[in-house]
């Protein structure tokens, strides 16, 4: 399934991002964010007991299915629990700042502004770091929704004092998200008054979320009066949230009632997740009845997805009696997602079952990832496992990132032990671009060492490249040590192309002094890199290589770029230059590429080259050019021309 994602007012929680999951929090209920209640049973009746506060692994859960987490009643929400003592503040606070995973932090700092006053609410603000990262904006933001639902007003005049402009924002939407739960009209009056800009945009989508749960209604009036069809499509996800939390029919009706694309397909996928949570059975039976099948799709997918959160099996005996076609293999690709985060070798061991295909595939691949991301060795090493073929191929793609980012030179043994062929070429080729950026040397040490003579070929000039961007001296010099071959040559290309991106001048002075061997590929990049910004001074310096084959290549890249801004310029370089092989090509070169616009000049340049063999091949192919734009012209210069008669038969003949 495709996380739905918000561009602005919700990233999910596990980025960090300030724009992340506590705004979510903060838009659909800040202050009923203590009870989640994503991943419950259905209730049975409307008397059953509220579930108890999320665990961080529940919200974790619901944020890697993409879920929007429910939220109990907020009936007592602005009741402070026992106050804490200012030690037990400061601790509380430290520890929360301190905490490294995501979702505990996330968590941590709910709860503790929550337990606050307001007076206790402005000396934690006073108390608090500077706002210069995430972890203190985001405990800032959550302190001023908290002394908004207590005092709007005043939470507000903090937030528009506040120095830095992005925190400015994200505390004023948080305020008056909070204001818009108790006084709606008041906040949007508010917002009317703001200027036209980010900040007014975004305290709109947070008075747009905070509605959605109380006046479906004016919610979406104020969405279709105030937002782009950019926008909507934005927030459609987190508003059908927010409705379909009190009335998941009407949600769905409203959700039904919207234009095709985007912003309905985000409302349905939502109406249907939140749905499900409460009754899952209901929200199939909604979903059989949607009209479309891209519809249908969309909303069974969304139920699938939170259903093999709950209870994998029994969304997988689902999945297995619905239709065959793209929305079966969407369903299992679902599931395989969310039951390979709390069980992947469970998820594993069905999706090998499943009937060979795409839909199991993606079904491998989906467990596959999710499990690489908490166990990526384990993951690895059960791909080692599968039979050689497509199924292993893909999974090999799949996983390979995430077993370099864990460790790259257990990731590059790995990827040895694959069967020889297109998955094992691609996995190293992946793992060797990845090493390359933390060392360079040592992804050099191990292609030379171990890889085959095709991957050293293949490799090493993207090693280089990744070198030259951090000391192109130590990596020229550990190329010149490298046996004469391919990788040779590859890599001193590759080492001078990245140095002349930053320094031209140097890279030249370098490529002067190699051996001839050496110099032709280096000497065209240089040439190139350097005529970009400088083409005097790149074609000054290429006129000073001897003749032989790294003048030509460095001859032919300026012209290459100079015919392109100032073809007239270039043409009285070339009448500059001394006469030899170089100038033939560099000729030849520049006849070919202004062929189409100016044939005749063309084919004068072409006549000017010294040498017979190339001189009567370049004047061939300007004239065939020519015969193409205009052939009386061209048939008229040919029958003028001193060209041999079989020639000249050969080129009419083709007109």
């Amino acid at each position: 399934m495709t996380m739905v994602k918000w561009t602005i007012g919700l990233i999910v929680i596990a980025t960090g991002c300030l724009a992340g999951g506590f705004f979510w929090g903060q838009t659909v209920g800040f202050e009923r964010g203590l009870k989640h209640a994503a991943l419950q049973t259905p209730a049975t009746s409307a008397s059953a007991t509220p579930p108890a506060p999320a665990t961080p692994a529940e919200l974790a859960s619901a944020i890697k299915t993409g879920e929007t987490p429910a939220w109990t009643s907020d009936e007592k929400s602005t009741t402070p629990a026992k106050p804490l003592s200012p030690e037990e503040l400061k601790k509380k606070l430290q520890d929360a700042l301190a905490e490294k995973d995501p979702q505990k932090q996330y968590l941590a700092m709910m709860q503790l502004a929550q337990n606050l006053d307001a007076d206790t609410v402005k000396k934690t603000l006073e108390d608090l770091p500077a706002a210069k990262n995430q972890q203190s904006r985001m405990m800032l933001t959550m302190l001023v929704n908290r002394w908004a639902q207590l005092d709007p007003q005043a939470a507000l005049a903090y937030a528009q004092n506040l120095p830095d402009n992005q925190t400015k924002m994200w505390a004023t939407a948080s305020a008056l998200a909070s204001w818009a739960s108790k006084e709606p009209e008041a906040a949007l009056q508010y917002i009317g008054k703001m200027p036209p800009g980010q900040a007014k945009q975004q305290a709109m989508f947070s008075a747009i979320f905070t509605l959605g749960r109380t006046d479906a209604d004016k919610a979406l009036q104020l969405a279709k009066a105030n937002l782009s069809p950019a926008e909507f499509q934005n927030v459609s996800y987190g508003l059908f949230s927010s409705m379909a939390q009190n009335d998941p029919k009407k949600a769905a009706d409203y959700a039904m009632q919207l234009a095709t694309g985007p912003g309905k397909e985000n409302a349905l996928r939502s109406v249907a997740s939140i749905w499900a949570q409460s009754d899952n059975q209901a929200a199939l039976n909604w979903a059989q009845t949607l009209a479309t099948p891209a519809d249908r799709n969309t909303a069974m997918e969304s139920i699938v997805m939170g259903w093999a959160q709950r209870d994998p099996q029994a969304a997988a005996q689902y999945a297995a009696k619905l239709e065959p076609g793209q929305g079966q293999n969407r369903a299992i690709s679902s599931i395989a997602s969310a039951w390979a985060q709390n069980d992947p070798q469970g998820a594993l061991r069905w999706a090998q079952q499943l009937p060979e295909g795409q839909a199991q595939r993606q079904a491998l691949n989906n467990a596959l990832s999710s499990w690489s991301q908490s166990d990526p060795k384990a993951a690895a090493n059960f791909i080692l496992t599968m039979e050689p073929g497509a199924a292993q191929n893909e999974a090999v793609n799949h996983i390979t990132f995430q077993m370099a980012r864990a460790d790259v030179q257990e990731a590059m043994n790995w990827a040895q032990k694959l069967p020889a062929g297109k998955a094992q070429d691609s996995a190293i080729s992946q793992i060797a671009g990845q090493w390359a950026q933390q060392d360079p040397k040592a992804a050099a040490d191990f292609l030379m060492t171990k890889g085959s003579e095709e991957m050293q070929n293949k490799l090493m000039g993207s090693i280089a490249y990744q070198w030259a961007r951090n000391d192109p001296k130590a990596g020229l010099a550990y190329a010149q040590n490298l046996p004469e071959g391919k990788a040779k040559l590859s890599m001193i290309g590759s080492l001078v192309d990245g140095w002349a991106q930053q320094d031209p001048k140097a890279a030249a002075n370098y490529v002067s002094n190699l051996r001839e061997s050496d110099r032709e590929r280096a000497a065209g990049s240089v040439a190139s890199q350097w005529a970009q910004n400088d083409v005097v001074a790149a074609s000054t310096w290429a006129n000073s290589l001897p003749e032989g084959k790294a003048r030509t290549s460095a001859l032919n890249s300026i012209v290459n770029n100079w015919v392109e801004n100032d073809p007239y310029k270039a043409s009285l370089w070339l009448g500059s230059l001394p006469a030899g092989a170089s100038r033939d090509s560099a000729v030849s070169n520049f006849s070919r590429r202004v062929a189409d616009q100016d044939p005749e000049n063309a084919i004068q340049w072409a006549s000017s080259i010294s040498d017979p063999n190339a001189r009567n091949q370049s004047i061939q192919q300007v004239a065939r050019t020519w015969m193409r734009s205009n052939p009386e012209a061209a048939t008229a210069w040919v029958n003028a021309s001193n060209l041999p008669q079989e020639t000249k038969d050969r080129l009419l003949r083709r007109r």
